[in-house]
């Protein structure tokens, strides 16, 4: 039996080349300007910490969604068979003595600042941002992103980590209740996540959650932390964020104000 054909990307095949060569950079540029997803490089580092003088090269330039979705060449992806077939190759070929795979996400601005192998082309970026948008049936693939929109590394930022903070801003904004998630199961996918807080949020009368991700059904916030079985506590995530400004003083309120910011110009505006 002949083995399953990949589907191909409907992309004209010099343009796939060149992008390919280019480690997908310019594609990648792209694909985050039209459709608001995140920005992500997988790296290949000699260090377990962020040095920055640490021996580090690009392997892969590429977007992803808040549900561990992978955009590449062809269309979405699953994060696990992504980096199996797609990043683990590539790092093979390119990787210096001892280390491993590290992902971090950067809004467009920052990544042109970065010792990228292939440094991005703004005049191919635009070349494919045409090809893109020429091509209905590779978007079709891409889910939209729920508004309000904040920029996606804004948004990668306060999904981890600062949820309390974000929420806690919102609050204070739109005086909309504020949620802890507290995780009592996870699914198979996610068995080795912590028990207890995972998230926090604020709720809408009609039922609907929000977070920097913008406004959308709980349960999908449920899917991306892998959470199976819940509850959710106003109080414990008022708990939360009293300890968070308690330890981290002056980054809890640089996070805050730039929450504050975010919102306001982002979320609580005529059409919001």
């Amino acid at each position: 039996m002949k083995g399953k054909k990949t589907k191909e990307p409907g992309f004209r095949p010099h343009l796939v080349k060149s992008w390919e060569d280019s480690d997908t950079v310019n594609f990648a540029i792209a694909l985050a300007r039209i459709t608001g997803w995140l920005l992500q490089v997988d790296w290949w580092t000699t260090s377990e910490e962020d040095d920055t003088d640490a021996d580090v090269v690009s392997l892969r330039v590429y977007v992803a969604d808040d549900q561990q979705g992978v955009f590449d060449l062809r269309g979405k992806q699953k994060i696990t068979s992504f980096n199996n077939n797609v990043i683990l190759p590539i790092a093979k070929k390119r990787a210096i003595g001892k280390g491993g795979v590290r992902t971090r996400f950067y809004s467009e601005e920052k990544l042109l600042t970065l010792p990228l192998r292939v440094k991005p082309d703004l005049e191919k970026v635009a070349q494919a941002e045409e090809a893109i948008r020429n091509n209905p049936d590779f978007l079709e693939k891409i889910p939209v992103r729920t508004p309000p929109f904040i920029p996606a590394d804004h948004a990668g930022d306060y999904t981890y980590g600062r949820c309390a903070v974000y929420a806690t801003a919102l609050h204070d904004l739109t005086q909309l209740p504020a949620k802890a998630i507290i995780a009592e199961r996870y699914t198979d996918q996610f068995v080795n996540s912590r028990t207890g807080f995972a998230h926090s949020i604020v709720l809408h009368p009609n039922g609907l959650a929000e977070d920097a991700w913008g406004i959308q059904t709980l349960e999908r916030i449920l899917a991306r932390y892998g959470i199976e079985r819940y509850r959710l506590s106003e109080e414990e995530h008022w708990g939360v964020n009293e300890r968070l400004k308690k330890n981290s003083g002056a980054k809890y309120q640089e996070a805050y104000d730039l929450a504050i910011a975010l919102i306001k110009k982002y979320c609580l505006t005529p059409d919001n």
